[in-house]
């Protein structure tokens, strides 16, 4: 049995220069993870990375996610991520979902190597979601459904191409953002896109677009 079980962290997880530095990794299922600080992507491909080939149990950041400065080319090398091959149960951070400078830095994503099981759980965010100059940097994404998005703070877009937006390739749930829904002049930049059924969305402050 490969599968790893709850994991409780009560600082920081950090990655730095080298690959896979700062990474907790289950090559089948895993249970759960606590994070009592952030989790903090650097110049490492997949450095403070979060990362399970089988499915993710509930995920509890207290601080921030934040992107790095590695240009990954695909997610399961984002740094500063939780990504996950099949479905996560849920994620919960504290702080704010901070995209970095490099490509997919400061990342959620499921269902990235499974056809049946790929959906995400609830998302819950006390602060922003801040695309980073990096493509598709502070991103959500779901190759499923995503249950329901709670954002206390406001959707930015960032300089990267999709940065700071969040994506299902299925069904979402209900989207409740406190703030603003603020786009940039980046593509796609700031914006919430389901290729399938939008349950519903509420934005307590402005949408407002730019340039992209």
């Amino acid at each position: 049995n490969l599968d790893m079980g709850a994991v409780t962290i009560t600082g920081d997880v950090v990655g730095a220069s080298g690959t896979f530095s700062g990474q907790l990794v289950s090559s089948a299922k895993l249970a759960s993870v606590t994070i009592g600080g952030s989790l903090i992507g650097s110049s490492g491909e997949a450095s403070g990375q979060v990362f399970s080939e089988g499915s993710m149990g509930p995920v509890t950041i207290t601080g921030d996610v934040r992107g790095g400065s590695f240009n990954a080319e695909t997610e399961f090398a984002a740094a500063g991520a939780v990504v996950s091959g099949v479905n996560i149960t849920s994620v919960t951070i504290g702080g704010s979902l901070i995209g970095g400078v490099g490509d997919l830095g400061g990342l959620l994503a499921s269902g990235l190597n499974n056809l049946a099981l790929k959906d995400l759980g609830a998302v819950k965010i006390t602060g922003d979601v801040r695309g980073g100059g990096g493509f598709k940097s502070g991103q959500i994404q779901s190759s499923g459904k995503l249950a329901s998005l709670t954002i206390g703070g406001s959707l930015l877009g960032g300089a990267g191409i999709r940065s700071g937006a969040v994506e299902t390739q299925s069904d979402m749930g209900a989207v409740q953002i406190t703030g603003s829904v603020i786009g940039s002049n980046a593509l796609g930049a700031g914006r919430i896109s389901s290729v399938g059924k939008l349950a519903s969305a509420t934005i307590g402050g402005s949408l407002i677009g730019a340039g992209g």
